[in-house]
C-alpha cells in the first residue's frame, strides 16, 4: 500500500497547530508530535505524566473526531453547542475561569419571596434554596426548623426560628460570598 491510499487511521495527518494562551499547551499521545491534546500549562510534570497516561491509554476511547460525527451522521444541537466562549450556563450555574457561580438572576428571584404561608410554599422554597446548597456552609442545620414543618402530622406552626431560619437562608443566598 502506497504513501497516498494509507487511511488517516493508520497514518495519523499533520496539521499546522494554532498558538495557544499561556494557561494552555500541547502536548502529543503518539510518537513523533502526533495525536495533539491541549492540556493546563500550570499541572506539575507528575500531574501532566499521570494525564498523558491515562489519555494514551484510552486514546481509542476518546478519540472521535468531528469526521467520526459525520461519518456516523450524528447531529449537534447547535444552540447547546458554545465553542471558544469565557463563560456558560450549565445546570444553571455559570461556570467560567474562575470557577462555579452562582446565576444571579435566579437568586433574585427567591430574594423577593414573601414569607411561605403553606407547605407547598416551604417545599417550594427550600427546593429553590437548596439548588444552592453547596454554597452555603451548615445549609441542612439551617433550614432545619422549616424541614420540620414538612414531616408528616407536623402543625404548620411558623415560628420565631423558622422565621430566622428563612432571613438567615436568604441573607446568605444573596451575601457576596455565594454572589
Amino acid at each position: 500500500m502506497s504513501d497516498e491510499t494509507t487511511s488517516s487511521r493508520e497514518k495519523a495527518p499533520r496539521c499546522e497547530l494554532k498558538p495557544l494562551p499561556a494557561r494552555l499547551k500541547y502536548a502529543f499521545l503518539g510518537e513523533d508530535e502526533t495525536y495533539p491534546v491541549v492540556i493546563s500549562s500550570k499541572l506539575e510534570l507528575l500531574q501532566e505524566g499521570m494525564l498523558l497516561k491515562v489519555l494514551k491509554d484510552h486514546r481509542t476511547a476518546v478519540g472521535w473526531t468531528l469526521s467520526d460525527i459525520k461519518e456516523k451522521i450524528l447531529v449537534f444541537n447547535w444552540e447547546k453547542c458554545q465553542f471558544m466562549i469565557t463563560f456558560g450556563i450549565v445546570l444553571g450555574y455559570i461556570v467560567s475561569h474562575k470557577g462555579i457561580e452562582v446565576d444571579k438572576s435566579k437568586i433574585d428571584l427567591i430574594a423577593n419571596l414573601p414569607i411561605p404561608k403553606t407547605v407547598k410554599e416551604i417545599r417550594s422554597f427550600l427546593g429553590h434554596a437548596g439548588f444552592y446548597r453547596i454554597f452555603i456552609q451548615n445549609f441542612s442545620a439551617i433550614a432545619r426548623p422549616l424541614n420540620n414543618l414538612l414531616e408528616q402530622d407536623a402543625k404548620f406552626d411558623w415560628n420565631y426560628a423558622c422565621q430566622e431560619a428563612f432571613e438567615k437562608l436568604i441573607k446568605m443566598l444573596t451575601s457576596t460570598l455565594v454572589m
